[in-house]
């Protein structure tokens, strides 16, 4: 029999191995390590990546707090799109898509996107991301690193990581209420 703490993890923490795609989406959190991303761009996995979010993180949006730190770590500017509206997870995914459209980048090019953002945080991004990405795209989840060190081998060891990951079961609850996630 599995227990609670296995079937939670199998369920919210997400990892695919990432497939060579047009475009990665960042969503962004101030717990964020954006080193994953990083390390795909690098490696020529996708040319470009939306960098998602506007909450305000020491002064600036979620997406510019991160998109400084892929900068710093050598990502060129020019690889980047920032989207600096969103406030939850569907807005990161309507706003990136949106954001994309006014560009030059034609959206019918696009036919695989990695999702990053923190480990726990996958389900309800990958869910969020097929629910309202057009469905000619293939999209996978490639977990970012969480700065409190949350992880599928530890979440339930502290308070503060039960709190996270159950907060995160509320939220694909919510969702799922208001028709904004998709199968999985």
């Amino acid at each position: 029999m599995k227990s609670t703490s296995d079937a939670i993890s199998d369920l919210l923490f997400v990892e695919y191995v990432p497939a060579y795609s047009q475009l990665i989406i960042v969503l962004c959190s101030e717990y964020l390590d954006p080193g994953s991303a990083v390390e795909l761009l690098n490696a020529g996995y996708a040319p470009l990546a939306v960098v998602s979010g506007g909450k305000s993180v020491q002064g600036e949006s979620e997406a510019q707090f991160i998109s400084s730190k892929m900068i710093k770590a050598g990502i060129p500017m020019d690889k980047l799109l920032l989207e600096t509206r969103s406030m939850n997870t569907l807005e990161n995914i309507l706003f990136s898509f949106e954001l994309l459209q006014q560009s030059s980048i034609n959206l019918d090019d696009i036919r695989n996107v990695i999702l990053v953002s923190t480990p726990f945080h996958s389900r309800r991004s990958l869910m969020t991301a097929r629910k309202h990405i057009p469905s000619h795209v293939a999209i996978s989840c490639y977990p970012g690193h969480d700065t409190r060190r949350i992880t599928r081998e530890n979440w339930w060891l502290t308070g503060e990581g039960r709190r996270v990951v159950m907060q995160e079961l509320q939220n694909i609850g919510a969702y799922y209420l208001k028709g904004d996630i998709g199968d999985f």
